[in-house]
């Protein structure tokens, strides 16, 4: 597990290091180099998930000033981990997200980093701690000295996942008009119902937010697996 997250991080590290034209962070003034920090953003789940992704993290946390903020864009979470890297020196933070989807929570973590208006002020009740887990979804927006650029990309691109559903669905076209001859049993025709119906809420769970980690990345890969093997394995026609 250690490896798994590392690779994909320094992909999305080499994006984040070629930033937009209107935010860039180099500027005729050279910076010092203990300025930078990097503040991850994983998907949080349960304590084991959690442990996990930061074991994976530690070879490049000990080169590296860089912080972890669990949650889907959870301001409590991004807070800490700003506070953090500022506290080490960062004023120029790059913001890689971990996310399946470049574009989930892009536009909340933009206006919860004040890089865009849209986030409120932060209430008085807020509870900081409430995004060590994963779950607290607060927004608002944060108190800091830094600028920030985000990474663009996804671990998986809206295309690459799009043609992955895309060939299941076709797989499922193919089995019906092969001759199933499970298609007429009632167990038939609740699968063949129930694949389409799995990739038709995949594909705006996608869409909408982001997969997710830990046991719901399980079950949905437990799921794409089951359709996949519906959809793939078609059956010889009796001679």
């Amino acid at each position: 597990m250690s490896g798994r997250l590392i690779v994909p991080l320094m992909v999305l590290l080499a994006g984040c290091a070629a930033p937009a034209p209107e935010q860039q962070l180099a500027s005729a003034t050279k910076v010092p180099a203990d300025s930078y920090g990097v503040l991850v953003m994983a998907h949080g789940g349960g304590k084991q998930w959690n442990q996990d992704v930061l074991a994976s993290l530690q070879p490049l946390k000990d080169e590296y000033n860089l912080e972890v903020a669990f949650g889907m864009a959870d301001a409590a979470s991004l807070q800490q981990g700003v506070q953090q890297l500022e506290s080490r020196g960062a004023r120029q933070i790059g913001v890689v997200r971990l996310f399946i989807s470049g574009e989930s929570f892009k536009e909340r973590t933009e206006q919860i980093l004040g890089m865009i208006p849209g986030a409120p002020v932060k209430p008085a009740a807020s509870n900081e701690h409430a995004g060590h887990e994963g779950h607290s979804m607060e927004f608002w927006k944060i108190a800091t000295q830094s600028s920030f650029v985000l990474s663009e990309q996804g671990l998986v691109g809206v295309l690459a996942f799009g043609s992955l559903l895309l060939t299941l669905g076709l797989g499922a076209v193919r089995r019906r008009r092969a001759g199933d001859p499970e298609a007429s049993t009632m167990e038939g025709r609740f699968l063949d119902l129930l694949a389409p119906g799995v990739l038709a809420w995949t594909l705006v769970d996608f869409a909408y937010g982001d997969i997710g980690a830990g046991p719901t990345g399980i079950v949905l890969a437990v799921l794409l697996g089951l359709v996949a093997r519906r959809t793939v394995i078609v059956p010889r026609r009796p001679s």
